[in-house]
C-alpha cells in the first residue's frame, strides 16, 4: 500500500495566478497558430507555439492539482 500524503503547497492566490497564466498562454498559442494558418506561413512558424501550449497546459494542470 502506498502511504504517501498529498500536501497542498500553494495558496489560492498562487493557484489563481497559475491558472490565469495558463489560460493566457493557451490563448496566445491559439492566436499564433490561427494567425500563421490564415497568413499561409510555413509550418515551421508553428513550432514556437508549442512553448505557449506547454506553459498553458502546465499552468492549468498545476492549479487544478494544487501543486
Amino acid at each position: 500500500m502506498d502511504d504517501t500524503v498529498c500536501v497542498i503547497n500553494i495558496g489560492p492566490a498562487q493557484r489563481r495566478r497559475r491558472r490565469n497564466l495558463g489560460v493566457v498562454s493557451l490563448a496566445v498559442g491559439v492566436v499564433v497558430v490561427l494567425g500563421a494558418w490564415s497568413a499561409v506561413l510555413p509550418r515551421t512558424i508553428l513550432l514556437p507555439s508549442a512553448v505557449f501550449f506547454f506553459v498553458g497546459f502546465s499552468g492549468v494542470f498545476q492549479s487544478r492539482a494544487k501543486t
